[in-house]
């Protein structure tokens, strides 16, 4: 983040709204607990989707699905500004 970005987010802005997802399997969870801290002390708001550990082995047939199904809802939900992939690019 630049440091207008940064500034303006402090300033009281309306927060940045971010959907961090999973598609590719779930990430260390410490790395992850401590960068969406980071991500909501600098005033960005973060709503954090595991993958649906019920769809199936993610590269099985029903795992595919269920993973473009979740990344087609991030990608076409009105409520976020960005969608992150917090593993897996």
């Amino acid at each position: 983040m630049s440091g207008t970005g940064s500034s303006a987010i402090a300033s009281g802005a309306e927060a940045i709204r971010i959907l961090a997802m999973e598609p590719c399997g779930p990430p260390d969870a410490g790395i992850l607990d401590a960068s969406l801290k980071s991500l909501r002390l600098a005033g960005i708001h973060v709503d954090y989707q595991p993958y649906d550990r019920n769809a199936g082995e993610r590269l099985g047939e029903r795992g595919i699905a269920a993973r473009l199904s979740q990344l087609k809802a991030g990608l076409t939900g009105v409520n976020y500004d960005y969608l992150l992939c917090v593993r897996g690019g």
